[in-house]
């Protein structure tokens, strides 16, 4: 692809920026002075071991007690090592994986790109430039105590899932917001603070080499257990007090990113104008949906033995399907900015937006549009792909795809063979644009445990009713519906201290930007809103198709309420099996941590072994009872279910063959579970295209035939009961696990 030309930077932002306030001074003085305090103690405590070791070890102790004073001397010579060695440590930057080096000389086209916008927003030039396939751009450094003094150049990662979704302008815009965190006078603060809390933490991070040569030391040898032992519950106090302190600290230079982010984007918005920014991140949310379904659909075909010849392409076809089944033809795309009073123009509205995860811990979408126009500046209007700014693009896309599948080599499938197994996928009923995406990666029958339940029978089945069925207003429930569970998510993540949880908001006792309102409560009442008006809309589809079907009869009321129990036991049954699966392995991470795993670890992993494999057992057991009948069987491509499903092979769990039954359970637990999805997906499209060819012949008098039941007469069968699980009984939430049995 040739290379465009480059539009001519500005050698510095048109007009300065607002100076940090008074309150953001204090506040960034308090934690460096915070900081420094905490990593004196620490470094005083870690002097006091050495000296205490070499007090009991360097000097002759007379009498019976020298050898437990040798053995406490020991103890402190190894707790005061690893306490040193998080001094001296490094930690390195956070892009070391799955990325490309590039050169000047490989692709000049876009160093000189990166050069012009460092330049132009006063900020250094990177060290290195990375390229990744993923959904990201951003700037990482190498952390230790001495870049206190000294800050490291920073590289710089730009993700191609990222760079196939933008125009020039908006990576621009992009780009200038990240550097524009290295150049603002608010950030000449905001990085001493980062560099000294990020050195601050990797002094209490646990287990890297010198902590696992400890604890194989102690399990390879009971004569040095008793010391190893002393020593390792030493070092984890230590290190349980300096995550403490370091939480306490974190908040206060977290409190200070609001600040730091809109002056960052406001070095974009100078650089490229309001409107680039604010279309990259309306851009950025459907890239990473889109590259999160091409990454799963890759993954998929390289386990058939197909790698993939482009990931991108892959990316870029999921986006314009996508567009076709949300009815949506600005998803991942934007509208022409008018011509007629451009600042008022908004691309996002206020309420529970789903931000990238790029930019989640930032301010809401909405909020950062409205900062960007309030002094507006005209945007360059340029529709040029960022893939212009490379070299040899074709080249690239596919070096990062074979990188990504980690299949240096190997020969891809032809690209067009794939994109039509893709094209395949999204040609199923449920996908259609009248449906306006409520099939979309939802469940419409998880939130009952009797499947009777999900008929409306209040629902009439006049004719005009149907006219009711699948409004517009369902693609914007569904919006809402997603954004509302990401941000929850966070929320309780947050809440539970999980990584990438808000800290600055833990230590203020506040929800994640984005919520709707100012607690976690409130926000999961609104969720459940959404999801109540979603369920009754599901209900009254199928209670009016099931007042057509009584209408006609002729087997079609059985035809249509067997479909609906095949989705509904292929669903909870594969929710079930593969919420069993996630607790094993949760449990089993937990008990096999890097430390000694002994005979009561053992036990316990053999108890949740056994516990699995009943819930696996009574599938397969149960698998006789399911009777797809001709035409689901057809669409399956798989004929009788029972022959295909097959016996379970995989032998019970005992302490002789535990390893072995450990290395053959994750096969087995996706192939059932892809089985029953299969089954499920196939039944919810038949149970619709039922309903179409229903409404039709009601509707439109259109031609239509019996109900296709199998030899016997009988409609779709499945077991009278198996076990089911509604959201919010996951293993995660449960005292104590459950027998599968008791249905």
């Amino acid at each position: 692809m040739p290379a465009a030309p480059h539009r001519a930077a500005p050698a510095s932002p048109p007009s300065p920026l607002p100076r940090p306030s008074g309150r953001w001074g204090l506040r960034a003085g308090l934690a460096v002075t915070l900081l420094l305090a905490f990593l004196i103690l620490y470094m005083a405590a870690a002097a006091w071991f050495v000296l205490v070791a070499v007090q009991l070890l360097a000097e002759p102790l007379p009498g019976g007690d020298a050898p437990y004073a040798r053995l406490a001397g020991v103890c402190a010579a190894v707790v005061a090592g690893l306490m040193i060695k998080g001094l001296t440590g490094v930690r390195r930057g956070d892009m070391e994986r799955d990325v490309v080096q590039v050169t000047a000389a490989q692709q000049p086209d876009l160093f000189r790109f990166v050069h012009e916008i460092a330049d132009a927003a006063g900020a250094p030039r990177p060290r290195r430039v990375l390229l990744s396939p993923r959904v990201h751009a951003g700037v990482s450094r190498d952390v230790s105590l001495m870049h206190l003094l000294l800050f490291p150049r920073k590289d710089l990662e730009i993700g191609l899932g990222l760079v196939n979704v933008l125009t020039r302008e908006e990576l621009r815009a992009v780009l200038a917001h990240e550097f524009g965190h290295l150049a603002q006078r608010s950030s000449a603060m905001g990085r001493w603070v980062y560099v000294a809390q990020r050195a601050g933490a990797h002094l209490g991070a646990p287990f890297d080499v010198p902590d696992g040569c400890l604890s194989r030391g102690v399990a390879a040898d009971g004569r040095i257990a008793p010391a190893g032992t002393a020593s390792g519950r030493t070092l984890r106090g230590a290190r349980a007090a300096a995550g403490a302190a370091i939480r306490f600290v974190a908040a206060i230079p977290c409190a200070l990113a609001r600040q730091m982010e809109r002056d960052a984007d406001m070095v974009a918005v100078h650089l490229t104008g309001s409107d680039a920014l604010v279309h990259a991140l309306h851009r950025s949310q459907a890239a990473e949906d889109s590259w999160d379904r091409a990454s799963r659909f890759i993954a998929a075909e390289h386990q058939a033995g197909r790698t993939a010849e482009d990931a991108f392409c892959v990316q870029a076809r999921i986006l314009a399907h996508m567009r076709h089944v949300l009815d949506d033809p600005h998803y991942g795309a934007v509208a022409p900015v008018p011509a007629d009073d451009p600042q008022a123009h908004r691309v996002f509205q206020a309420g529970p937006g789903r931000p990238p995860r790029m930019w989640q811990a930032h301010t809401p979408s909405h909020e950062r549009e409205a900062h960007a126009k309030a002094r507006y500046i005209p945007s360059l209007a340029d529709n040029t792909s960022a893939w212009s700014v490379f070299e040899d693009a074709l080249r690239l896309r596919r070096h990062l795809t074979a990188s990504m599948l980690d299949a240096p080599g190997a020969e891809p499938a032809p690209l067009q063979e794939t994109l039509q197994r893709l094209d395949e996928r999204f040609s199923r009923e449920y996908l259609k644009p009248r449906y306006r995406g409520i099939y979309l990666d939802r469940s419409s029958v998880r939130h009952v445990v009797d499947p009777l339940a999900l008929y409306d029978h209040e629902t009439s089945g006049d004719l005009a009713a149907h006219a009711l069925l699948y409004p517009p207003a369902l693609a914007a429930d569904m919006e809402a519906l997603r954004a509302l569970e990401a941000a929850i998510a966070r929320q309780r993540a947050m809440h539970g201290g999980a990584p990438g949880g808000d800290a600055a908001a833990r230590w203020r006792r506040e929800p994640p930007r984005g919520l709707p309102s100012g607690s976690l409560a409130a926000s999961e009442q609104a969720l459940a809103q959404v999801r109540k008006r979603l369920h009754a809309h599901d209900a009254a589809c199928r209670a009016w198709h099931a007042a057509a079907a009584q209408t006609v009869g002729r087997g079609w009321p059985e035809y249509l309420e067997g479909l609906l129990r095949t989705v509904h036991y292929a669903d909870h049954t594969a929710a079930d099996l593969a919420d069993a699966h996630g607790a094993f392995r949760r449990m089993l991470a937990r008990e096999t941590a890097p430390r000694r795993f002994g005979k009561a670890a053992r036990r316990r992993v053999l108890m949740a072994a056994q516990r699995l494999y009943r819930v696996l057992e009574t599938i397969y057991e149960d698998r006789d009872a399911v009777r797809p009948g001709p035409v689901l069987g057809t669409r399956m491509a798989i004929g009788e279910w029972a022959p295909t499903f097959g016996s379970l092979e995989l032998v019970y769990p005992s302490a002789r063959n535990l390893e072995n039954w450990l290395a053959a359970l994750h096969a087995w637990v996706r192939r059932t579970v892809d089985l029953l999805s299969l089954l499920r997906d196939r039944a919810l499209e038949e149970l619709l295209v039922a309903e179409s060819r229903l409404a039709a012949h009601v509707l439109r008098d259109a031609a239509l035939d019996d109900a296709p039941l199998d030899a016997d007469g009988r409609p779709p069968r499945v077991p009278e009961f198996y076990t089911t699980l509604l959201p919010g009984q996951e293993r995660a939430h449960r005292a104590a696990p459950r027998d599968p049995r008791n249905r």
